[in-house]
C-alpha cells in the first residue's frame, strides 16, 4: 500500500503528513498542500485525456 504524500503547490516539497497539516513545513505557505497524485492517478489522466481526443478526432 503507497503512502498518501502531501504536495506544496507553492515550492513542491513532498510529504508524507504525520499529523494534520495546514501550511507546508518546508516554505511555510498555508493553504498550499494537495494531496500528491499517484503514479495510477497519472496514468488514468492521461489514458481519459486520450480518449477524449479519439471521440472528438472520429466522431465529428
Amino acid at each position: 500500500m503507497e503512502d498518501k504524500k502531501l504536495y506544496c503547490t507553492e515550492c513542491g516539497y513532498k510529504f508524507v503528513p504525520r499529523s494534520k497539516h495546514k501550511r507546508c513545513p518546508y516554505c511555510g505557505k498555508e493553504g498550499s498542500l494537495i494531496k500528491a497524485p499517484t503514479s495510477q492517478d497519472i496514468i488514468d489522466e492521461v489514458a481519459f485525456e486520450d480518449s477524449e481526443r479519439l471521440v472528438k478526432e472520429n466522431f465529428k
